[in-house]
């Protein structure tokens, strides 16, 4: 007999998405524990005084420690999270999350141009231009929710297929080997539907 066996069909659809929930929340620390350290450093970066060339060398480094970090958040969370939601916390799932967030990186502003470039939106475009100017590709490929999906999406795809078995012809992709080749046709389709 479970132990949530006694428990009313509500509590147990509350009890799953509480550990539903909970899985998130872990997995979202790994990406979030490392933004107060950068922020920090932005902060004492932007303090240091830039009198002498030492100084000015110092505060530069310091900032652009910090700065990296938020630079490159929609990596970071891609990464993270495709290797906190994989089964069992391997390495294959984070590179494959790395290449699949470079793909939609790259591939979401491009088809951008390729289809909206194409249609007349008459003055709609022009408020969007005036909003965000040029650069709507850290709206639509750099953002963190993007990142946030295709890390699940790379962490689920390594979980369905980490143990697959080809056939000998193409033995090679075999295992977890497959996992990266699977996320660059899944970041292509992701990228062309998002």
């Amino acid at each position: 007999m479970s132990a949530l066996s006694h428990l009313k069909p509500q509590q147990n659809i509350f009890k799953k998405m509480m550990q539903v929930l909970s899985k998130i929340g872990s997995t979202l620390m790994f990406p979030i524990a490392i933004l107060p350290v950068a922020a920090i450093l932005l902060r004492i970066g932007a303090e240091i005084p830039t009198q002498t060339q030492f100084a000015n060398i110092v505060q530069t480094i310091t900032i652009k420690s910090g700065g990296i970090v938020f630079d490159n958040l929609h990596l970071i969370f891609a990464v993270g999270l495709a290797f906190g939601f994989s089964k069992d916390k391997r390495g294959e799932a984070a590179f494959a999350g790395l290449i699949a967030v470079l793909i939609t990186t790259f591939l979401v502003p491009f088809l951008a141009d390729q289809f909206y470039n194409q249609v007349n939106f008459g003055n709609g475009i022009v408020g969007f231009k005036a909003l965000f100017g040029g650069k709507y590709d850290a709206i639509l490929g750099n953002n963190i929710l993007t990142s946030i999906f295709v890390g699940a999406l790379v962490a689920y795809i390594y979980n369905r297929t980490n143990s697959v078995e080809l056939p000998k012809v193409l033995g090679f992709f075999s295992g977890k080997r497959l996992i990266p080749a699977l996320a660059i046709i899944a970041a292509t389709v992701f990228s062309i539907i998002w």
